[in-house]
């Protein structure tokens, strides 16, 4: 059960990392094959996207904790208390595609 939750975090570590130094790019479907100028115009709309269904997927996981929280014996809360790592990855991953929404940082030159 402690490599479980060590996934979970490394797991969500790497996705923001991945997230700060923009390489989403090079693996998104619509980007590929596409100018800079096309990948631009589809940054702030993508972001928008990423940031609703991440932070739809932190509701939800949100929800999913607190019955989790409710059912888990006195030994099972520390167990429970990491699982806390999903609801909020999810939410700091939201946050980070809505500030770049907003923001519409500029697509790198290496992912045009």
């Amino acid at each position: 059960a402690p490599a479980r939750h060590l996934v979970r975090s490394v797991v969500f570590l790497v996705a923001a990392l991945a997230l700060g130094a923009r390489r989403r790019r090079k693996i998104g479907v619509l980007a590929r094959g596409m100018p800079g100028r096309g990948q631009r115009r589809l940054s702030r709309p993508l972001d928008a996207l990423g940031a609703a269904v991440c932070a739809l997927l932190g509701w939800a996981a949100v929800r999913y904790w607190q019955v989790s929280w409710s059912y888990a014996g006195p030994d099972g809360r520390w167990a429970t208390l990491m699982d806390l790592v999903i609801p909020v990855g999810f939410m700091l991953l939201a946050l980070h595609f809505a500030l770049d929404a907003l923001a519409g940082r500029p697509v790198p030159e290496d992912d045009r």
